[in-house]
């Protein structure tokens, strides 16, 4: 499961960092009809989307609705390589929060954003945290715990 969950961070990151925005009329057709088959939402034409091209790949970024956003990597072919939709911190399995809880038990911790990827064989999740340190002090103002 880590290493699952490493690999596609690291897909993620090549992806974001060797990314390239290119214009729509630069993308083979084929390949802007396939998003419009994972998201309905972009058949009417009024939602944006940047194009990057990453290597031989295709990157499409689409904001659906404030503050939701995905994306979207298919190869030349139009075959969807990996798809990355923010969804509610609600939607994180209990057994991931759990873990995030006891890692940051003795911080004050918020699930910021969560970010549900689909690859061909598997979904995964990543997430952002908002991790604020908790100090301690006495009645005299004096602290006795800096925070972590």
């Amino acid at each position: 499961m880590k290493k699952s969950i490493l690999i596609v961070a690291i897909l993620i990151m090549a992806v974001i960092v060797s990314a390239q925005e290119i214009p729509a009329k630069s993308v083979p057709a084929q390949v802007q009809g396939a998003i419009k088959n994972v998201f309905p939402e972009l058949i009417s034409g009024k939602i944006p989307v940047k194009w990057e091209r990453d290597g031989i790949n295709y990157k499409a970024s689409i904001y659906i609705s404030t503050p939701s956003a995905a994306f979207i990597v298919l190869d030349s072919l139009a075959h969807v390589l990996l798809v990355e939709r923010r969804v509610s911190p609600g939607s994180l399995p209990p057994k991931a929060v759990e873990y995030l809880k006891s890692q940051y038990h003795q911080i004050e911790m918020e699930i910021s954003e969560v970010y549900m990827v689909t690859t061909k064989d598997k979904n995964s999740y990543r997430t952002k945290l908002i991790v604020k340190p908790v100090y301690l002090f006495d009645s005299k103002g004096e602290l006795i715990k800096p925070g972590n």
